[in-house]
């Protein structure tokens, strides 16, 4: 049971920071009307300044953060909906934990995940 909690706490902290990330970046492009990689940047570099704390790894949340951030550059068309947002995050969060471990040492993963999460969310929402 300590096991599935703990993975639900990991998940649920994941889910949230990908959220937000993703979010931002997309509300900063649209609200300010400035470029989509300059708000990704904006937001992994705000991302960075996570407090470090007993309860979290500030260090992986940072990550997922900007990781979101790179799924919130995709088109209003795509990511428009608050259910939209919620099911990329909930698909970042869990591909993010389960490739975490397979992705060591490998350039673009961040990017890759964020593809894939976008992509599932495209799936369920509008078919093949």
């Amino acid at each position: 049971m300590k096991l599935n909690q703990s993975l639900l706490q990991r998940f649920t902290a994941k889910f949230l920071a990908f959220f937000v990330g993703c979010f931002a970046t997309a509300m900063l492009t649209e609200l300010w009307q400035i470029s989509s990689v300059i708000s990704s940047a904006g937001v992994g570099l705000l991302a960075s300044f996570i407090p470090k704390s007993r309860f979290y790894d500030a260090k992986k949340l940072s990550l997922v953060a900007y990781c979101g951030s790179f799924a919130g550059m995709a088109a209003p068309e795509i990511l428009g909906t608050p259910f939209e947002f919620f099911l990329v995050s909930f698909a970042g969060a869990g591909i993010f934990i389960g490739a975490q471990e397979h992705f060591k040492g490998v350039g673009g993963k961040l990017g890759a995940m964020a593809f894939l999460s976008v992509f599932v969310t495209v799936l369920v929402t509008r078919g093949w």
